[in-house]
């Protein structure tokens, strides 16, 4: 009897290694931490020395891996449940399940004892065929299938007529069998990614105008297919324009079953014509009418699910980078929420992002009320300090930016206006989402004595100012940075895309004092009930003057505290350390370091500019008393003194890199002021799996494939461009029939 193999948490880790490429140790230290209920950015941030420094990238990859394996461990012990039931249960199976590394692998190994519905196969054993479907599997010759032929016919004369019905009968029975078997099942499985062809046609009744013309007749070998055209066809087929097949040789999957069959020994290796021909015509018919159909379904299935996965990776991707992008800080905004009809809505925030003033202006038709729209923003400028125009990307985004430009060429002769003021920057920004913001709760309980149409223009500015905390207000799938983000499984998408933001907030950290409900939120350990319970409080007690206080938040206890304290930082509270990442329970250490760096005088200087949001490097007296010595004194880890040590000169600041204001050119537009050849600088606004979308200023967002990246060669986007990031481009090609502009970042 072979030795069964048993599946422990161990066997978990070890498979979990495989996955991840990271040390066991690590593993083992993260998947601990997680199962005691830290979080994520919590575990990444104050738990270093635990998890041998793992990033919030990494963690989460752990927590989807062992998810899966996880998904895996429980279906097997259903499956080891079910065949005990049964009293199928053996030595052999159990290594079998121990040693299948997917559900679709142990639900082969089930098959055969699965519960069956009525089929021809099960309708031919009633009849008592299977002697028959026996000797044919054991190469009976003619006289002994004969012989037992006559036999059944003359036991059950109203069902078997003739020697056919006998020998289909037994064929259904072993084309059934054939079909259930896991060993033939995985081998085409594994044949029929490199071998078979995905295939897809425009359906008759499709228009000929259709969006999926690109796969009228489309061919692929199903390992090569890219995850954006699985994703493509997968779109097409349920809006009914494609129709999906798989083209395979069949001749050469039934000799393949028939080979498999020999090699477990389903049936004998020697044969004689006769039998051969019915071996042939029924592996045939188990090909193609029982396992093809089944394994189309599940290879189609892989490949979404893979190209899904892709998808995830550069949504998540472009949404970490749009989420830190750069804020513009010190900043008095005036911002312009474009439209036609409904005329252009304004609103000027100060440097806090407290609105200043809101307007609505019609500059363009079908009003064109031009004179009374410049008189408006005469207005603003001379009433507020506004140092920076903001512009969605919207609807009359074109008239609008050649209104503004207008407007500030009529006030370059104007006397008493500073040169600086004469011509204001002018940004655009990105503006989905907004209406979402807009006619939300979130938004209506900021300002509800706002119009709703207002609240978009005040969310263009706060966006500018500060990305981060304007974006959490809306679900992250609306920010509009994905790839074939409808086609993507809900729940999974927003697992994913709610755990990107939560590790970009936490990342950055926020001011206690001064953060949404929405933001607090997203801080580790705080649900969103809790958020409102911080912000009611804060709203009835006043501000936060340590972060102690907490504690006294309805529902925030010890454990929320351990996960939350580190994230919120207090400006000019009662403890200088809180306007600092350091946690709390590392404020001893921190202190008892400073005292060896120290004497009381300076120390006080310290803690006063901490106090005040200003960073104090320490590096240089560290490096006097000698690194070591002082971890062996405070009895902490090199990496624990050094993480202090970045906190220490960081404090008041969250990390992010400053605004740098764009320049665009003049003379560029829109679409058709572009010629092939011109040099443009622009915003990356998303990044997908063939290359990036580029805003040059025209209105329509240009492409830079992904061979014209680079003069090297670019597999993965991501490694050469960001969502946010500022690129010098060349146009290749404008096409204005269809308005596609080609781009290149070939300089």
């Amino acid at each position: 009897m072979s030795e069964v193999k048993l599946i422990t948490n161990e066997t978990l880790i070890v498979e979990l290694q495989a996955a991840t490429e990271i040390p066991t140790g690590q593993l083992h230290a993260a998947v601990n931490l997680m199962a005691d209920g830290n979080t994520i950015p919590f575990i990444a941030r104050y738990r270093k020395d635990q998890t041998g420094g793992l990033t919030d990238d990494e963690l989460r990859l752990i927590e989807r891996e062992w998810e899966r394996i996880q998904k895996i461990a429980n279906r097997r012990k259903d499956i080891l449940r079910l065949l005990e039931e049964q009293g199928q249960l053996t030595d052999a199976l159990k290594n079998s399940l121990a040693a299948a590394t997917s559900v679709s692998e142990l639900d082969d190994i089930y098959r055969p004892f699965r519960p069956k519905r009525r089929t021809r196969a099960t309708i031919a054993r009633e009849k008592g065929l299977t002697p028959l479907a026996e000797q044919i599997c054991r190469n009976a010759n003619s006289a002994e299938l004969e012989k037992q032929i006559n036999l059944l016919m003359s036991q059950n004369p109203t069902e078997l007529d003739t020697a056919e019905d006998c020998i289909s009968g037994a064929l259904d029975i072993i084309a059934e069998d054939l079909s259930d078997d896991p060993q033939i099942r995985q081998s085409l499985k594994r044949k029929l990614p490199r071998h078979a062809a995905l295939t897809s046609v425009l359906k008759k009744d499709a228009d000929e105008h259709s969006p999926y013309q690109n796969y009228a007749d489309y061919r692929v070998v199903p390992s090569r297919i890219k995850g954006y055209q699985m994703l493509a066809l997968k779109r097409g087929e349920r809006e009914g324009h494609l129709k999906l097949g798989l083209e395979t040789i069949d001749e050469e999957y039934a000799a393949q079953i028939d080979h498999i069959a020999k090699k477990i020994k389903y049936w004998s290796a020697e044969t004689n014509p006769y039998i051969n021909e019915l071996r042939q015509r029924c592996t045939i018919d188990s090909w193609k009418r029982l396992i093809k159909p089944s394994l189309e379904t599940e290879l189609q299935n892989i490949l979404l699910d893979a190209a899904e996965a892709e998808a995830l990776d550069i949504f998540s991707e472009n949404l970490k980078n749009i989420l830190l992008a750069p804020p513009l800080r010190d900043h008095t905004v005036l911002a312009f929420d474009p439209g036609y009809r409904n005329g252009c809505k304004l609103a000027a925030t100060d440097k806090n992002g407290d609105v200043l003033a809101t307007a609505v202006i019609y500059p363009v038709p079908p009003q064109s009320k031009k004179a009374e729209s410049m008189a408006i923003l005469d207005d603003f400028v001379s009433t507020y300090p506004i140092t920076v125009l903001a512009l969605g990307n919207g609807t009359a985004t074109r008239e609008t930016e050649a209104f503004i430009q207008e407007w500030q060429d009529s006030r370059s002769g104007t006397p008493g206006i500073s040169k600086e003021r004469k011509r204001l920057p002018l940004v655009i920004v990105n503006e989905a989402g907004a209406s979402v913001y807009s006619a939300s709760a979130v938004g209506a309980r900021e300002f509800p004595d706002m119009p709703v149409e207002l609240r978009s223009a005040v969310s263009i500015a706060r966006r500018l100012q500060d990305p981060l905390a304007e974006l959490v207000k809306i679900d992250p799938s609306a920010i509009g940075v994905g790839q074939y983000q409808h086609d993507i499984n809900a729940k999974q998408l927003a697992s994913r895309l709610g755990n990107v933001v939560e590790d970009c907030v936490n990342r950055v950290g926020t001011d206690l004092n001064s953060a949404s409900p929405s933001l607090l939120s997203y801080i580790a350990g705080i649900s969103p009930r809790t958020a409102e319970n911080i912000y009611n409080f804060r709203q009835s007690k006043g501000q936060f003057t340590n972060r102690k206080e907490l504690l006294n938040v309805k529902g925030l206890g010890p454990k929320t505290f351990e996960q939350c304290a580190g994230f919120l930082r207090i400006s000019l509270g009662d403890e200088p350390l809180d306007n600092t990442s350091i946690h709390p329970e590392s404020y001893d250490t921190c202190y008892q370091l400073l005292e060896l760096l120290f004497g009381p005088k300076d120390q006080e200087n310290v803690l006063a500019l901490l106090k005040q949001g200003r960073g104090v490097d320490i590096s240089g007296q560290i490096k006097d008393k000698d690194p070591d010595m002082i971890c062996r004194k405070l009895d902490i880890s090199s990496r624990a003194l050094q993480d202090l040590t970045d906190d220490l000169n960081k404090a008041g600041r969250d990390g992010r890199a400053d605004f740098a204001l764009p320049s665009r050119s003049a003379n560029i537009n829109n679409i058709e002021d572009l010629r092939e050849g011109m040099i443009l600088q622009g915003i990356v606004r998303n990044v997908v799996q063939f290359g990036a979308f580029v805003d040059i200023g025209v209105h329509r967002d240009g492409l830079v494939h992904i061979s014209e990246m680079a003069d090297h060669f670019v597999s993965d986007p991501t490694e050469e461009v960001y969502a946010g990031q500022s690129v010098k481009v060349r146009v290749i090609s404008v096409d204005l029939a269809r308005g596609q502009i080609s781009l290149s970042m070939k300089i």
